[in-house]
């Protein structure tokens, strides 16, 4: 026998839902410790394929007294992305005629200091760490916790009000091939200019901040992104991307260095022909070519 749902009842089932879910998330914020983000409000964006989820997602995030604007269609979520200072996007990764994790890209692009939170019914290792490499910020599985959700909202959204996300506030700083410009948030690597997430440019002025120093993950942590709690693997995958976008355009340095067993460092570049080495070595310079001593000799 099958059982079928007409319009009017499947409703009043979903209407049913969400005021289940009302009063669930009521008390959630009731008990919650984070109040709202500080004294104001931030802008969130939901992209969701499915009306219900946009709307429990709406319901949740007003609650907490953040502004909403919800969205099924990708189209429709670039456009506000365009008009509207939007401080964090919430997006499935099953999205119409679109990929969501492409969709983090085109926001990303249009609004590098966007926060974004990707929602997904996948579980797979694989995918969450395919959402960070997209420039996720954090990655939520579907059925979601109302309270852990805020939660996680909350420690995205306060790392952006303390300024962990915006690296306009470091100073300029050279290494080697590579220059970073805070204003610009970019790199630039023997004259090519690379684009940066803000969480990619604080993480590797960090570590040219300390050359040859190796830190661990929990002192870049520290050093790039505050106390806001972040997991080892997002270290893990912000380094990953660094080495992806920068090392086509390294000649003599390798730049980030992963020692194993402990974390990373930015490896400072040493002079060719640096006298140390030289006569260290055995090396001198001939022509700009390096001879040893017994070739010097022979000649």
């Amino acid at each position: 026998m099958t059982l079928r749902v007409g319009a009017e009842q499947s409703l009043a089932i979903r209407r049913s839902l969400t005021a289940n879910m009302a009063a669930a998330t009521h008390c959630v914020l009731r008990r919650g410790p984070w109040g709202g983000w500080g004294s104001s409000v931030a802008t969130v964006l939901a992209l969701d394929k499915d009306p219900l989820q946009l709307e429990l997602l709406a319901l949740l995030l007003k609650r907490d007294r953040h502004r909403v604007i919800t969205t099924s269609d990708p189209e429709n979520a670039i456009a506000f992305m365009q008009s509207e200072a939007v401080d964090l996007a919430i997006v499935e990764t099953v999205l119409p005629g679109r990929d969501g994790y492409r969709m983090c890209g085109e926001m990303l692009e249009l609004r590098p200091d966007v926060a974004l939170i990707i929602l997904s019914e996948r579980t797979e290792e694989s995918e969450i760490v395919r959402a960070l490499l997209a420039g996720a910020d954090d990655y939520v599985t579907k059925p979601y916790s109302p309270r852990e959700l805020l939660a996680r909202v909350h420690v995205i959204l306060r790392r952006c009000q303390n300024g962990l996300r915006s690296p306009k506030g470091m100073g300029d700083l050279s290494l080697g091939e590579i220059s970073l410009n805070p204003s610009q948030v970019h790199a630039v690597v023997n004259g090519q200019q690379i684009a940066l997430t803000p969480r990619e440019f604080s993480l590797l002025h960090a570590l040219m901040s300390e050359p040859n120093r190796v830190l661990t993950r929990e002192q870049l942590t520290r050093l790039a992104w505050g106390d806001a709690y972040v997991g080892r693997k997002t270290v893990d995958v912000c380094v990953q991307r660094i080495r992806k976008k920068i090392r086509p355009y390294l000649r003599g340095s390798s730049g980030v260095e992963a020692v194993r067993g402990y974390g990373y460092k930015f490896a400072k570049p040493v002079p060719l022909y640096d006298p140390l080495i030289r006569r260290r070595t055995g090396f001198a310079t001939n022509g700009g070519l390096p001879t040893t001593q017994a070739q010097q000799a022979e000649g």
